[in-house]
């Protein structure tokens, strides 16, 4: 018998290394199946969610604020060590008679009020639309706690108590009078 060329046991020497691998490759892949095998639900109603869990840390970019000279007009809103959000005031201006002109406003408030109790010749339908929407600012004043807005809430009152005066004082007998309590009441 003739002996196989070299080249002829070359081939069959790669065939079977390639025959090997190809056999070695499909028994890892079977046994991957058996070891974690694919997932398969049965919904009958209701979806299906994938969700995932992992651990974030939020990096913000803060800034310490300090006030040095508080003699000069400035007056501390927030304590110390309290986080402000962007934009919202931490120090603000006043002036050395800003108490008495508190003062005479909350008077004026006063008088103003008095005059439309008094006054029966007032109520109506402007005046109660008035008056719901003041309530309703007063209701949800409660639950802000960002004082920007609490000063826009105030704001907003101050104008709708503003135009329920303007209404009485057109409408009554004593609109003069109101109405010289609104001027001085915008003048302060």
């Amino acid at each position: 018998m003739k002996e196989p060329s070299p080249l002829l046991k070359k081939k069959k020497i790669i065939i079977y290394i390639a025959l090997t691998v190809i056999l070695i490759y499909i028994a890892y892949a079977i046994y991957l199946l058996i070891k974690q095998p694919t997932n398969v639900f049965t919904i009958e109603e209701g979806k299906l969610y994938q969700e995932e869990t992992n651990i974030g840390y939020v990096i913000r970019s803060e800034k310490v604020a300090k006030g040095e000279n508080y003699k000069n007009g400035m007056m501390q809103i927030k304590s110390e060590g309290e986080k402000a959000a962007k934009n919202e005031n931490i120090f603000r201006y006043y002036n050395t008679n800003e108490e008495t002109l508190k003062k005479k406003i909350e008077d004026l408030d006063k008088k103003v009020q008095e005059v439309m109790i008094n006054d029966n010749s007032l109520f109506t339908s402007d005046m109660k639309l008035l008056e719901n929407q003041i309530d309703e600012k007063i209701a949800d004043i409660s639950q802000i706690t960002d004082s920007n807005k609490l000063l826009e809430y105030k704001k907003e009152i101050n104008d709708l108590v503003t135009k329920k005066a303007q209404i009485a004082g057109d409408l009554s007998p004593k609109g003069s009078y109101l109405n010289q309590l609104i001027e001085e009441r915008k003048r302060i």
